[in-house]
């Protein structure tokens, strides 16, 4: 089953290469949302038919600007650091606290879909590079939306005295 998800994504990575390195009007008459950088485009509320690679700079700028950033792979955390932005330590509930020995924090809040997970080793080198000419500037982001995930993990800590992860 992987390998035929991997042809049928490597032709869709093709078209959306395709349709960025084609001229401005072809991408407008034959797609209305091109995935180039797509996160770098919503931290910048960018149009990516302008540019299909933001410049890092704006991007950087914005991000830094943001409040909070949460990580889909660290979703329970991310629950905890909102409460703690929106409402400061008092909002941050005991549950919160990775040193409570209590087996159900790391489930209990852990996002579930029915999504089909695919690892990045079901795919060869070749299809890796096509990825990577997409997401470009969102490599930099996703680096940059970690480190800022881990400083509002530090200050938590050190303004509540409270662990919201133990990793």
């Amino acid at each position: 089953a992987h390998s035929s998800v991997a042809i049928h994504f490597e032709s869709w990575l093709d078209r959306m290469i395709e349709s960025g390195n084609s001229s401005r009007q072809m991408r407008d008459d034959s797609l209305c949302n091109l995935p180039w950088n797509v996160q770098s485009q919503m931290i910048i509320c960018g149009d990516p038919q302008s540019s299909l690679e933001p410049p890092w700079d704006v991007v950087k700028e914005a991000a830094t600007d943001l409040d909070f950033v949460g990580l889909t792979n660290r979703y329970a955390e991310s629950m905890c650091l909102i409460h703690y932005v929106n409402g400061g330590c008092d909002a941050v509930t005991s549950d919160c606290d990775c040193l409570r020995n209590d087996e159900s924090y790391n489930d209990s809040n852990a996002a579930r879909d029915n999504s089909v997970s695919l690892q990045v080793s079901a795919f060869n080198r070749h299809i890796l590079r096509k990825m990577d000419l997409l997401t470009r500037v969102d490599a930099k982001y996703a680096k940059l939306a970690s480190l800022m995930f881990k400083a509002k993990l530090k200050e938590v800590k050190e303004e509540c005295g409270l662990r919201i992860s133990c990793k």
